[in-house]
């Protein structure tokens, strides 16, 4: 009985698993070298079955592109995009690394970003989940 009620006890204290399930909508900063800083638009389409994260993130609802290798180990998500180039074809622009920490509803962090060989630097993260 001792035994019982000390891994219903143990169970109790751990917490749940984090879901990321949802949609998140935020901005990406990146500081130029003139010291002007760009904003763009970004929205996370995300769903959680498990230790398996799907989804899709882009500039906005009409522009997502699936998300690759998406891990998500204790409140640290990690996940790559490859967008559309400029003519618009699915799969041919920049590929962006996000390495974020989720506490709740939001997440920060940062993405780094290539496209045709060239490095396009370090972008700054903030997202929140929609309810």
């Amino acid at each position: 009985m001792r035994r019982l009620a000390a891994a219903l006890l143990l169970c109790l204290s751990v917490p749940g698993a984090l879901d990321v399930s949802g949609v998140w909508t935020g901005e990406m900063q990146q500081k130029a070298d003139d010291g002007r800083t760009a904003h763009q638009a970004m929205v996370f389409r995300l769903k959680q079955a498990g230790d398996e994260i799907t989804g899709t993130a882009g500039p906005d609802a009409a522009h997502q592109s699936a998300i690759r290798d998406a891990k998500l180990v204790a409140d640290h998500l990690t996940f790559s995009v490859t967008g559309a180039d400029e003519s618009g074809k699915a799969g041919a622009g920049p590929t962006w690394k996000f390495d974020l920490k989720v506490a709740g509803d939001h997440m920060e962090g940062k993405a780094e970003g290539a496209y045709g060989g060239r490095n396009l630097g370090t972008t700054e993260l903030l997202m929140s989940r929609q309810k």
